[in-house]
């Protein structure tokens, strides 16, 4: 009885250990892929393209589909999701039927380390996928041992997440070829409903989407109010939707992300309910007014849009998506590279940095903007900037994106936007 104990104690000690010199040795102090992702405007295009091909809407249901992903396809969607998050870097090679796929994804603070380095090999046998190796920091996980942790992972998902199940029951077959991987799929659109709302409620928390709701409720009477006349400064909205997120009380972070998210979409022409699968909502519709900034509409478009980006998905994905757009006008058939948008779209992106940085900002931004405003309290006056350029002439002027000329431009917009009360009053994070 007293082997038994003590071989019991033993093999307790020795779980102990090792959990500890994985825990030790699985996390790095730098990453081993350096360097960050940049999106081009090229990629805008490819992503596009992509989604177009992917969307299986129209198919008859039940119609089998192969969807092809290259490794160009995988690894952009990997490094996209990584800067995204916390950032890092992935690269990915699939070479002679063998996936091979290595990241350095970057990691809240703890005190073990600040990133996680992986490496991750698998090639198909049969119908499966097989893990070659696995290494994880220091610790290298041997194939089937890592290939039995998949495979416990695979049947938890089934059993505990229905759209996954689904999923995966929707898949007929793939194939690792040269340089891509196929899948061959099974159109089934109570999948899609599934994965919508599985998406949504990743997305946004079931209390934001009420929240949500109810800012899009609000803007519904704000635009049916009479009073404001058909042309309106962009203020009329602003000024009574942070006082509706100033009374609502509660975290004055998630109110003014809310606010911010209901009047992009309300300008941008997205149905909130439908967003959040709630229709035959009393919600606002964009065409009854045409709010301005500086008294054009397109600023207030890109103010408005490049806000709720920014709230919700982060200034950086802000920032890209403005510039790309901007990049994308400068080619044959757009209306050219502008700065005046930029700065509309950098103005919006300012104001998310400070509503939704902490609840002394948030609060400070909901006590400027609410009851009566004026667009110079945020507003910078951008209409003398170079704008309307072709693709030809920007290149001449300013060379790239981020050349001296062109960085001049763009520390002047951020030294206008700095200089109004709100920004001036308020340090952004």
């Amino acid at each position: 009885m007293k082997f038994l104990l003590r071989l019991l104690l033993l093999l307790v000690v020795a779980v102990i250990g090792l959990a500890g010199y994985v825990a030790l040795n699985i996390f790095d102090d730098a990453p081993t892929l350096s360097g960050s992702f940049t999106m081009e405007a090229s990629d805008l295009a490819q992503a596009k393209a992509f989604f177009r091909r992917a969307n299986p809407k129209n198919l008859p249901p039940g119609e089998l589909t192969k969807l092809t992903l290259s490794q160009d396809d995988i690894e952009k969607a990997l490094n996209y999701g990584l800067e995204h998050y916390k950032g890092g870097r992935a690269v990915v090679a699939i070479v002679d039927g063998i996936a091979k796929v290595q990241l350095s994804m970057k990691l809240p603070d703890n005190p073990l380390g600040d990133y996680l380095n992986a490496e991750l090999a698998f090639t198909q046998w049969s119908d499966q996928l097989q893990v070659q190796n696995l290494r994880m920091g220091g610790v290298y996980i041997p194939g089937f041992i890592a290939d039995r942790l998949i495979a416990t992972a695979h049947q938890q998902l089934q059993v505990q997440v229905p759209e996954y199940q689904a999923a995966i029951a929707a898949i007929n077959g793939f194939s690792i070829g040269a340089g891509q991987i196929n899948v061959v799929y099974q159109w089934q659109p109570e999948l899609m409903t599934q994965l919508t709302a599985r998406g949504r409620d990743l997305l946004i928390s079931p209390e934001n989407q009420q929240r949500l709701l109810a800012h899009a409720r609000q803007l519904a009477v704000i635009t049916n109010d009479p009073a404001i006349p058909r042309t309106a400064s962009l203020t009329k909205l602003i000024a009574p939707m942070f006082q509706f997120a100033q009374q609502r009380g509660g975290s004055a972070v998630e109110e003014n992300r809310a606010a911010l998210m209901a009047m992009a979409m309300y300008i941008m022409g997205v149905n909130v309910g439908k967003v959040i699968g709630q229709d035959g909502q009393a919600l606002p519709r964009n065409g009854r007014h045409k709010f301005e900034l500086s008294k054009r509409y397109d600023f207030a478009q890109h103010f408005l849009v490049s806000a709720g980006l920014a709230s919700s998905a982060g200034t950086e994905f802000s920032d890209t998506v403005g510039l790309l757009k901007e990049l994308d006008d400068s080619r044959s058939g757009g209306s050219g590279f502008s700065f005046t948008d930029l700065g509309a779209d950098r103005t919006g992106v300012r104001l998310a940095e400070l509503a939704v940085s902490n609840e002394t900002n948030a609060k400070a931004v909901q006590g400027l903007l609410a009851g009566e405003v004026d667009e110079a309290v945020f507003m910078a006056e951008f209409r003398d900037l170079p704008e309307f350029m072709p693709a030809a002439e920007f290149k001449q002027r300013f060379t790239d994106v981020g050349s001296t000329a062109y960085q001049q431009v763009a520390n002047d917009i951020e030294q206008r936007i700095s200089q109004m009360p709100l920004f001036a009053q308020l340090a952004t994070p």
